[in-house]
Order: structure tokens, then sequence, then C-alpha cells
């Protein structure tokens, strides 16, 4: 599977992301970035790759705990 560089800064990950899914959405299985051309060998590789790319880029937020506070007292 087709690996993501590991020096890209934030921004570049966010063009390279917007690159796969227009890539993706068309129907096409190769994009060029960073002066190289990336040949998918499936649409699921593409996919996997996108998928991690959104993971890092914007994680999705963290569940949000409730927390409940109670207390008693015997009222005298």
């Amino acid at each position: 599977m087709a690996a993501i560089p590991n020096d890209l800064a934030p921004e570049e990950k966010q063009a390279l992301l917007r690159e796969l899914r227009e890539a993706y959405f068309s129907g096409a299985q190769r994009i060029r970035f960073r002066e190289r051309d990336v040949t998918f060998r499936s649409r699921e590789e593409m996919k996997a790759i996108i998928d991690e790319l959104t993971n890092e880029v914007a994680p999705s937020p963290a569940r949000s705990q409730r927390v409940i506070l109670t207390s008693f007292n015997r009222g005298y």
C-alpha cells in the first residue's frame, strides 16, 4: 500500500487529501503530488489513504463525557 510521506506539513496533507479525493471521485487511480506520480493499485487502497489522512488532518472529536455531581445532606 502507498504510504503517506512523514515530512508533510499540515497544509501539504490537506492539499494531498484534496487531490486524492478529487481523483477518487473522478474515478482516476493516479495523482501527481510533489513532483511525483502516484498510481494506486485499487480504489480500496486510495480510500484507505484518504481515511488515514482525514483522521490525521481532522481527527474525529472525542466523545464528551457527562459528569453528574450529587450532594446529600440530612436537612439539619
